[in-house]
């Protein structure tokens, strides 16, 4: 993993399609779908990290905030509403 104190952190909120597709796989995670929940992850879990990691200083910390983080947007999916979704495009 690249030193997120050394690159500014990870990148910036989704814009676009990727707004679009961090949308679409929210929605199917409030479904219970669980290859969306690790697409999801995959996507989006190492930038989550590295943000945790800037304010935690310490991994094993960050990590345990980053499973918990994770299990709330598994357990708060069902709320999700596109429509209310705040992206700047």
């Amino acid at each position: 993993m690249k030193d997120p104190r050394r690159d500014g952190g990870a990148a910036t909120l989704a814009r676009g399609r990727d707004a679009a597709r961090a949308a679409w796989l929210l929605q199917r995670i409030g479904q219970g779908d669980q290859s969306a929940m690790a697409e999801f992850y995959r996507l989006h879990g190492q930038a989550v990290l590295a943000q945790i990691l800037l304010v935690a200083g310490e991994r094993t910390l960050a990590e345990e905030i980053l499973q918990d983080t994770i299990l709330a947007i598994w357990r708060g999916a069902r709320s999700f509403r596109a429509s209310r979704r705040c992206v700047r495009e």
